[in-house]
């Protein structure tokens, strides 16, 4: 594997989903975080993510998921950043098995009438940020985000698609984004997850290296 490689785990991808405010506060362990004011309700944030960095720049941060919080503490999957001074939470697309999409260029064959080798000249068209669909496991809760989706699905939402790839300085896709496929909840064998996919017709893509 290269030393630049990233794992997927840790990796998350947001739809219609904004971030709260920035969210001031300790880092008192290495999962736990103490905000300095305010408070949450209690268990409210089981299932989202933390979004954990210093100061002001957001430059380098990292994405886990909470699996525990009381009124001032919440408690994450994973390692926050050192030394984490703020937070922001979102809901995103949870559970995810897979993902792939690709962009797309036309790609115009011309062969002229003079032409001496009777071989087609190849001409740049126009471009696509293509289609991305996602496979996750299905959450059948109200507060799920299927039942978000499906709602976004219904009324032909166009809003903002993030993928924030894993890493010490993660990298990220951003882009303009309408669901054009939502599948029922499905499964195979009595053991197996139920699943869901969603395919997304994305527009406009912005991607931010690693830095």
């Amino acid at each position: 594997m290269s030393t630049n490689a990233i794992k997927a785990a840790g990796s998350t991808l947001q739809f219609n989903q904004a971030l709260t405010a920035a969210i001031p506060g300790t880092r008192t362990s290495a999962t736990v975080f103490t905000r300095t004011a305010g408070t949450w309700t209690i268990d409210e944030l089981i299932g989202q993510y933390c979004k954990s960095y210093v100061g002001g720049a957001e430059t380098t941060y990292t994405w886990h998921k909470i699996i525990d919080n009381d009124t001032t503490t919440l408690t994450i999957d994973g390692t926050l950043l050192t030394p984490a001074d703020n937070i922001k939470t979102a809901s995103v697309i949870g559970e995810i098995v897979s993902c792939n999409g690709s962009k797309t260029r036309n790609v115009i064959e011309v062969l002229t009438c003079d032409s001496t080798n009777n071989e087609t000249e190849i001409l740049a068209g126009s471009r696509s940020a293509g289609e991305c669909t996602v496979t996750c496991i299905y959450d059948p809760s109200a507060s799920g985000v299927y039942n978000s989706l499906v709602t976004d699905f219904d009324a032909g939402t166009k809003a903002t698609l993030l993928a924030t790839y894993a890493g010490a300085t993660p990298s990220s896709e951003s882009c303009s984004a309408i669901i054009s496929n939502l599948s029922s909840p499905r499964f195979g064998g009595p053991d197996d997850p139920v699943e869901v996919d969603i395919t997304f017709r994305r527009q406009t893509m912005v991607y931010t290296d690693q830095v």
